[in-house]
């Protein structure tokens, strides 16, 4: 086995160029045949060497131990080695079966071996051939290699013209206001200026290599026209100025003119040039008389085209040459295209200012005749100074420059240009200047009767009375009448400055005047809006607004109204809605209180209304126990049945409910948690767990008496108006009656407690009712007229009907107040505050009330002279005397006011000469609501509590007041008041004194 191993690796070493030893490098594959076809092969014979011999020595041992051992004593263990060395020879021989063809596989390898070995060296012999190809062409490219440096230098002088022509077309393009765009014979744009991605609004990599249908920027119409124009630019034909509409990729809208030229090149065609010209400004200016100030873009960016490097290859430095040629004719043919088709003056003037070249002729001056001309002689004396100082920053520092002069127009007269200069550089230096004048006359005469047109404007607007404003899309205002300022308190020089719209609201509106804004300015709402605004100084005032959006050019630009101030009208409004309001609630709880004739469902309704007219969700109300001197909690909402249970029974005096009932005087407190001293320090908690604010007590009290109290909770931030505060104090008046009326059924018998009732109820109904519908149908129809959309009323229609809401909604303020009156005088709650006061005078001042062409004819007042003075309120006995002089009959003569004074005291009568009144009438003629037993048909309106009310005033003075009567003679009011004589010792005192010797006594 060692023999063959050593003989297999030896034919793999000299098979394969091997120094007889084998190194195992992974990083040479080389090596791997010598391992594969030499050690493994030979160490699988070393194998198969090493098991014949361990079986030759276990045999031969086997046999030299035989003799010594006896049949019967041999060891199993032989047997088992001699069954396991046969297996191992069983497969000895299968490997060995496996090596030969294991041999015959690696003969035929070494076969391949060979071959491949022959088609290496025939490999070897064809790449030398190749290096010897590649040295003759490396000779051959030095030969080219010297040509091409011969080219070079050829194509050095060409290239130099071309750095001039491209040097004179660059200044050209720095000082063009037009855009070129340069495009081939099919239509396709090769290259674009600065001022052409301005005006068209795509960049110059947008548009190269696409065609003009493309783009997207003209419209299907207009294409049609493009077409035709490219078509006839081809065939040689000269196309007119021609105007299109192009639509830019942000929406915006540019009108444009163009008059496209063929560009040649050795007398063939090879391109088309087209410069456009931005006309937007005064296409506005014609249609709309916007002053539009866009500015013209000066610079013509061109893409220099470079001569591109010479290769390694001969072809492509070739090419390079052929491309400078063609660059150069190119740059000529544009700078000829574009002199010819500009629709500007164009002209190159030296640092002398005399004109060396000139494109086309002005009117009244042919190129000849300017040409060696200096620029002067065109220009207007009072602009050549501009013209010298910008030629001389032009020279001076190579920065363009663009002014506007009056030079010569048409037939030498003066005309507008807007002049832009730019330098002409040769070697570095400014050489020249090219000067391109645009014709902006048309523009100024625009922009002049713009200004005269807005001149008429403002000055109309400012005629108004009325706010006119105007704001931009940034919510500015660019414009506000002399009405506007004064009622803001702004001046124009914060207009100037930039005032925003939402200054002049209170923060609360800011968001909803945006949004309408907004909304005005995309065209999606105009119409009105009611806003709270704000002066200057800070005041708020209502006022109603009429927008719409500013079009220009089809397109929104800002917003124009006018502002109208609505707060006298606001504040009507306001009063009537509380008016409203109160009368509402007021005949809600009265419809609740006549729905039942249960206590318990009285109060509980009545207190639900409350709460809702309040808008709140706690409340109560406690019932007085006379027998055991409590307040007992009969109703409430919104507390808890623990809580509630703490709450009742509260003796009289303590707590805030018994100190009102004690007092008899309403209370409210604003801050519970901080009123410990009211509420207590075990109701504390609850309060603030419950997040109660504030607590209105008022006392429930009829005939002089006690019987509860009422109280309302508010939760968080909430507090009671002062406004819902009286509200609810009326509303405990109607609940008192309620109670009281309620308490006398249930002492009365019950069919007389409920004819009483029923009665009670129709009397109050029918007036109350009745009283209220009257003025309110008034109310509605006014105010339903007034806001009506589709009609517009006039400001005198307007104040009529205005003021017939005023004075519908004062004789529901007069109902209002009889009932109130009324409520107070049976619930013995009316305030009588009484002074010295001389009766004589205040029946003068209340005979100026009765001014009018019937009172003036039939009211007689008869006053004798030395009246004494009474103790008494002023203002509730002209109330008694008013009411009675307007219940008197006016039919049939005249009335009398007449006072005197007798043995009871001061008398005071009002005589009338009516219809008269029957004895059964004359004695409940000064009961409440008695008007509603007569006749339906009454001279004037009211509730039939006048006289009752008179009674009643009359009564809490101290004095009485009767009525005489006769059918067909008329009726005498007779009231008498107690006269108090050390009174008349005080006539020198003023009123404030009279007032102290009043309170001392």
């Amino acid at each position: 086995g060692l023999v063959i191993c050593g003989v297999l690796i030896s034919r793999v070493d000299s098979l394969f160029g091997l120094d007889n030893t084998i190194v195992v490098d992974h990083t040479r594959l080389e090596n791997l045949p010598a391992l594969a076809f030499g050690y493994i092969p030979g160490f699988a014979l070393l194998a198969i060497g090493l098991r014949k011999w361990v079986r030759a020595l276990t045999s031969s041992k086997d046999v030299a131990e035989e003799p010594e051992q006896s049949p019967e004593k041999e060891d199993p263990r032989i047997e088992e080695y001699v069954a396991r060395f046969r297996d191992l020879d069983q497969r000895v021989l299968q490997e060995s079966e496996g090596r030969r063809k294991a041999e015959d596989a690696l003969r035929k390898s070494e076969g391949r071996l060979q071959q491949d070995a022959a088609g290496l060296n025939r490999a070897q012999s064809t790449i030398q051939s190749q290096l010897q190809e590649i040295a003759r062409h490396s000779q051959e490219l030095e030969a080219a290699n010297e040509e091409l440096h011969r080219t070079q230098k050829r194509l050095l002088g060409v290239g130099q013209k071309a750095e001039e022509a491209e040097e004179r077309f660059s200044a050209l393009s720095e000082c063009m206001t037009d855009g070129v765009l340069s495009l081939s014979l099919t239509g396709q744009v090769q290259d674009a200026n600065a001022k052409i991605e301005e005006i068209l609004g795509c960049r110059r990599s947008e548009m190269v290599g696409k065609s003009i249908e493309e783009l997207g920027l003209f419209r299907s119409v207009d294409l049609v026209r493009v077409a035709e124009t490219i078509k006839q630019v081809v065939e040689g034909r000269a196309s007119p100025l021609k105007e299109f509409e192009i639509r830019r990729k942000d929406g915006t809208t540019v009108f444009v003119e163009t008059r496209p030229g063929l560009i040649k090149s050795g007398g063939q065609p090879k391109g088309i040039l087209a410069v456009f010209r931005d006309i937007t400004d005064r296409k506005e200016a014609e249609e709309a008389l916007r002053k539009t100030r866009d500015e013209m873009g000066l610079r013509i960016e061109e893409r220099t085209s470079a001569l591109a490097k010479a290769s390694h290859e001969l072809h492509v430095e070739t090419s390079a040459r052929q491309h400078a040629e063609e660059v150069l004719t190119g740059i000529e043919a544009r700078w000829r295209a574009l002199m010819e088709n500009s629709a500007h003056v164009i002209m190159t003037v030296d640092r002398a200012g005399t004109i060396l070249s000139i494109n086309r002729a002005m009117s009244g001056v042919t190129p000849q005749q300017a040409i060696g001309k200096k620029i002067n002689e065109f220009t207007h004396p009072e602009y050549r100074y501009t013209l010298k100082k910008n030629f001389e920053q032009v020279f001076q520092t190579g920065a363009l420059a663009r002014f506007e002069i009056v030079g010569a127009g048409p037939e030498r007269a003066n005309s507008w240009y807007e002049v832009q200069v730019g330098p002409v550089k040769h070697g570095g230096k400014v050489s020249a200047a090219t000067v391109i004048a645009a014709d902006i006359t048309q523009r100024k005469l625009a922009e002049k009767t713009l200004r005269e047109s807005e001149e008429r404007f403002r000055e109309l607007a400012d005629l108004l009375p009325q706010t006119v404003f105007e704001i931009d899309l940034q919510g500015n205002f660019t414009f506000a009448n002399n009405a506007g300022l004064q009622t803001t308190g702004y001046l124009q020089e914060d207009v100037d400055r930039g005032l925003n719209a939402l200054q002049l609201f209170v923060p609360e509106d800011r968001k909803r005047v945006m949004n309408n804004i907004e909304k005005v300015l995309k065209g999606e709402e105009f119409g009105s809006h009611e806003y709270t605004a704000l002066r200057k100084d800070g005041t708020p005032f209502r006022v109603l607004a009429y927008t719409s959006p500013i079009f220009h050019d089809e397109k929104i630009v800002g917003m124009r109204g006018i502002i109208l101030d609505i707060t006298e009208r606001k504040r009507a409004e306001d009063q009537l809605s509380q008016h409203n309001r109160e009368l509402a609630a007021l005949n809600a709880i009265a419809q609740t209180l006549t729905q039942s004739l249960d206590l318990d469902e009285i109060l509980s309704k009545a207190l639900d209304k409350t709460l809702e007219m309040l808008g709140i969700e706690h409340g109560g109300i406690y019932l007085s126990d006379s027998k055991a001197n409590t307040l007992n909690l009969r109703i409430w909402k919104g507390i808890d049945a623990n809580l509630a249970g703490t709450l009742s029974p509260v003796r009289a005096g303590q707590g805030v409910p018994g100190i009102v009932a004690r007092s008899g005087e309403p209370m409210f407190i604003e801050s519970l948690p901080d009123s410990v001293e009211w509420i207590g320090k075990e109701l504390r908690e609850a309060v603030i767990v419950g997040r109660l604010r504030s607590v209105m007590c008022v006392p429930l009290q009829a005939r002089g008496a006690i019987l509860g109290v009422m109280f309302a909770l508010t939760q968080g931030d909430r507090r009671l108006s002062p406004d819902e505060r009286q509200l609810f104090l009326t509303i405990s008046h109607e609940i008192s009656n309620a109670i009281d009326n309620a308490q006398l059924l249930e002492a009365a018998s019950m069919a007389k407690a409920a004819q009483e009732a029923d009665q009670l109820r129709a009397a109050f109904l029918a007036s109350v009712s009745h009283e209220i519908r009257t003025p309110l149908t008034e109310i509605k129809g006014f105010a339903t007229t007034l806001v009506q959309p589709d009609v517009k009323w006039d400001e005198e229609t307007q104040k009529d009907f205005l003021f017939g809401i005023s004075n519908a909604s004062d004789r529901l303020l007069g109902i209002v107040t009889d009932v109130l009156d009324m409520a107070k005088i049976q619930a013995g709650v009316m305030a009588i505050e009484k002074r010295p006061i001389k009766l004589g005078r205040l029946i003068k001042q209340l005979k100026t009330k009765f001014d009018g062409p019937i009172w003036n004819e039939r009211l007689e007042v008869k006053l004798p002279d030395g009246l004494p003075t009474v103790f008494a309120d002023e203002q509730q006995i002209g109330k008694a005397i008013t009411k009675l002089v307007e219940n008197a009959a006016l039919e049939n003569g005249s009335i009398v006011l007449e006072a005197g004074v007798c043995d009871e005291g001061l008398r005071v009568s009002v005589i009338d000469h009516g219809e008269g009144m029957s004895p059964e009438r004359l004695r409940k003629v000064l009961d409440p609501f008695h008007r509603i037993e007569e006749n339906t048909q009454r001279r004037m309106s009211g509730s039939g509590l006048g006289l009752a009310i008179c009674r009643g005033i009359v009564e809490l003075h101290g004095g009485r007041i009767w009525v005489e009567s006769k059918i067909g003679k008329g009726s005498r009011f007779t009231f008498i008041l107690p006269i108090d004589a050390s009174l008349d010792a005080l006539p020198e005192l003023d009123t404030k004194s009279r007032k102290a010797a009043s309170s001392s006594r």
